[in-house]
Parts: C-alpha cells; sequence; structure tokens
C-alpha cells in the first residue's frame, strides 16, 4: 500500500468525525458510559482539525455549532475541571478516563509531575516544566489558574511538615485522595474540553474578521473565570492572536497542547518561542 499524501490523510479524519458526529449527545449517556466518545467530542475534534488546517471558516462555525447546540460550558471555577468528584462534567467534552486502585487504570501523569524530594509524596518528577521558558511568571497573580496547575509546595504526610520547592512543579494531576501513591491518580487527562472550543472560535474568528465582539466574547469567558478580567478591546489582529495562544498556553498548561500550537504557527514562530 503507498504512504498516503497528508492530503489524503486530512480527508479520512474529517470524514471519520463528520461521521462520528452521528454518535449520541453526551447528556444521553448513563453513568455506566459517561466519557465515551459523543457527538460534541467529534464536532469539537472537527473545529481543531479545521484550525490547524486554517480552515477558519470552517472552524469558526463547527465551534459555534459546538457552542450554540452541544449543550456545554464552562465550570465555575477552574479547579473544578481537575475535581475527582466532578469528572465527565458539563466542560468536559472529551478525556481520557483513569481510575484508581482498579489495577493499573491510574493517571501516571500524577507521580511523573509530583515531587521526588518530599517525604510520603514518592513521586519522581519525570516530567519536570522548563522554567527558562518563563510559564510560570507569565501567570498574573491574580489568576485563579495558577494554584491548580503549579504547586511550590507540600505538606508531608510522614511528618506534618511543609516542604518548599526549589521552584514551581506541575499539579493538575495530583490527587489528594491518593497521598503517597501518585501512580493512582484518578484524575482524568483533557483531549479537549469547552474552554478550548471557546479559544477555537476567538482565533478562527479573527482571523477572519479580526478582534470582533464575537472573538472577545469567546476569549473573555475563559479569562473571567480565571479571574483575569477581559481582553483589552484596542489590540490588533496580531496583537489578538497573540493573546489567543498566549491564553492557550495558560489554560490548558500540561495538556499537551502547546507542542501543536508552535507547529502549526510555524517553523519561525516555534523557533522564536524557543529561544524567547
Amino acid at each position: 500500500v503507498a504512504k498516503a499524501s497528508e492530503n489524503e490523510v486530512y480527508s479520512q479524519i474529517i470524514a471519520d468525525l463528520k461521521d462520528a458526529e452521528n454518535l449520541p449527545n453526551y447528556k444521553s449517556y448513563g453513568d455506566n458510559d459517561k466519557g465515551r466518545a459523543s457527538s460534541g467530542a467529534a464536532k469539537s475534534i472537527l473545529a481543531k482539525v479545521y484550525l490547524t488546517q486554517q480552515d477558519w471558516s470552517n472552524a469558526k462555525l463547527t465551534a459555534q455549532v459546538v457552542i450554540d447546540k452541544e449543550g456545554y460550558d464552562l465550570f465555575s471555577e477552574f479547579t473544578d475541571v481537575f475535581d475527582i468528584d466532578k469528572k465527565n462534567g458539563i466542560e468536559h467534552i472529551f478525556s481520557a478516563q483513569f481510575k484508581g486502585n482498579s489495577g493499573y487504570q491510574g493517571n501516571s501523569l500524577a507521580s511523573r509531575s509530583a515531587p521526588a524530594d518530599i517525604p510520603g509524596i514518592n513521586g519522581d518528577y519525570a516530567d519536570a516544566w522548563h522554567a527558562e521558558g518563563g510559564l510560570y511568571s507569565a501567570f498574573s497573580a491574580q489568576d485563579k489558574r495558577l494554584k491548580t496547575t503549579f504547586t511550590v509546595g507540600m505538606v508531608s504526610p510522614v511528618d506534618g511538615k511543609y516542604y518548599a520547592l526549589a521552584k514551581p512543579q506541575f499539579n493538575k494531576y495530583y490527587d489528594e485522595s491518593v497521598v503517597g501513591n501518585q501512580s493512582q491518580s484518578s484524575k482524568n487527562l483533557p483531549i479537549i474540553r469547552y474552554a478550548e472550543v471557546l479559544l477555537i472560535l476567538a482565533e478562527a474568528e479573527n482571523e477572519l474578521n479580526g478582534p470582533t465582539s464575537l472573538a472577545q466574547t469567546a476569549i473573555n469567558k475563559v479569562r473571567v473565570r480565571a479571574a483575569i478580567g477581559d481582553i483589552d478591546k484596542n489590540l490588533n489582529k496580531d496583537n489578538f492572536r497573540e493573546a489567543v495562544f498566549e491564553e492557550r498556553r495558560k489554560e490548558l498548561t500540561f495538556e499537551y497542547q502547546r507542542w501543536f500550537d508552535l507547529v502549526r504557527r510555524g517553523a519561525t514562530y516555534y523557533v522564536a518561542k524557543l529561544k524567547a
């Protein structure tokens, strides 16, 4: 079988996702089926495929359908996104499912980012973040996402002492219910969630028509929840584009989106960010 072209691969991806649009709406699933692929998941990922192809019109149209018709919304608090008791909730469009203490079905990302030098935590800190990239300092002090995304210290379950860390570490998947055995974290890994669909709409609309009220409203929903206020209304198209990418960087930290974002902006942008 001959190697397919890039266009052929994308055509197949789009065809598969359009076929999957016939899946049920996520609200129709019972408790035993929560988290399964749904019509909204297919449409949301399709919007992202169009965005990657720079098919701005279809990216906007598909994201708008998800927003208007699929019944998703943001949680009121960013911490709710990673609350075990709220898994597969109103913001979770599609997630990798994890369940601790059930035969190696836990989220190992928790132990891979947990500290290795605090008694009783038993992390291995394999997924260290690149401090030189300035991500932690990019968050404003009032940004509600900061304390969920990172930790700067922890209390040891062994001696009850607080240990400050030499530098902040990822914290999104740390499960307080299994302290000392983070390989059994029950926190899901988002593949795509409603906040990203809003950012897809903001980006696509900006590429089509500039930073219109539609684009601003979409990104502002994400920003207001983070308690950082509305975006500057005076940004031009280029500056708004950069603002969307920086918002994605902070909103989706450790959700495996950043590399793909850099790649789709092109080599010049990618290299410039690596050298920043």
